[in-house]
C-alpha cells in the first residue's frame, strides 16, 4: 500500500493506493491550514481504507513548485513517514501532476500555477522550452508561438487573457480548481517507483522558483 501527499498550493490532496489501483482519495481547500489539517486528513483516509502505517511500502509526495509553507508541510510529513517506516520516498513535480490528465496530447502542453502576485509558475512538455520558469501572463503570451494546451490550477483565471491575446493558439483547459488529485500523484509515483527511481528523504527539498529568469537547474523534461 502507498500513501500520496500533495500540499503544493491552497488545495491539498491525499490518497491511498495499491500499485495501480486507487483505494481512497481526499482533496480539499486547505488555504493556509495545511499544518493543522494534513495529518488528520491522512489519519481519516487511512482509517477509512483500513490501512495501518505499517501496511505502507512507499510514500509519494508532490515537491513543487508551489507555496513555500504549504510545500514544506507536505514534504516534511512525507519525509518523516518514509524515514520512520523505512520505506521508499518518491517525489513528483507539481506541474507534472497538473499535466498528467491531459496526456497524451498532440499539442505542446504548458501547466501553470499561481506564483504569488502577478507571477506564474509554468512548465512545458514536448517543446524546445522543456523547462520550469517563473513569469507573468504577458511573458507567457510572448513565449507562445504555436498552438498550445494550457492547463493547471491557474488556467481558468488567466483564460480570458490567453484567449484574447493568442486566439486559436491557446487551447485552455479552464477547469476550476482543484485541478490536482492524489490519485494522479499515486499513478505517477508508482511508475517512477517501478522504474527504480526514488529519493533520499534526508536530502530531498521542495522545488522553489523565485526569478523570472530561473530555469530548473537539472533541466527535468517532465517525462
Amino acid at each position: 500500500m502507498q500513501l500520496s501527499i500533495d500540499t503544493s498550493t491552497r488545495f491539498a490532496s491525499v490518497a491511498v493506493s495499491h500499485g495501480v489501483d486507487l483505494v481512497s482519495e481526499r482533496t480539499w481547500r486547505a488555504e493556509r491550514h495545511h499544518s493543522v489539517e494534513l495529518v488528520p486528513a491522512i489519519r481519516a483516509i487511512m482509517n477509512g481504507a483500513g490501512v495501518a502505517p505499517s501496511d505502507l511500502d512507499a510514500l509519494y509526495v508532490a515537491n513543487g513548485p508551489g507555496g513555500f509553507s504549504a510545500l514544506r508541510v507536505g514534504m516534511a510529513t512525507a519525509k518523516s513517514l518514509a524515514i520512520s517506516l523505512e520505506v521508499p520516498l518518491v517525489a513528483v513535480g507539481t506541474l507534472e501532476i497538473e499535466m498528467a490528465p491531459h496526456l497524451p496530447s498532440d499539442l505542446p502542453v504548458c501547466a501553470i500555477l499561481g506564483g504569488g502576485g502577478s507571477r506564474l509558475y509554468a512548465g512545458w512538455l514536448e517543446t524546445v522550452k522543456e523547462t520550469f520558469r517563473v513569469l507573468t501572463v504577458e511573458e507567457l503570451i510572448e513565449l507562445t508561438s504555436e498552438r498550445t494546451l494550457f492547463c493547471g490550477e491557474a488556467a481558468a483565471a488567466i483564460e480570458p487573457s490567453l484567449s484574447e491575446a493568442l486566439g486559436e493558439l491557446a487551447d485552455v483547459r479552464a477547469i476550476e480548481p482543484p485541478t490536482r488529485r492524489g490519485g494522479t500523484l499515486a499513478t505517477l509515483g508508482f511508475a517512477r517507483l517501478q522504474a527504480g527511481e526514488f529519493d533520499d528523504p534526508d536530502t530531498l527539498e521542495p522545488l522553489y522558483m523565485r526569478s523570472a529568469q530561473y530555469e530548473f537547474a537539472h533541466k527535468t523534461h517532465l517525462r
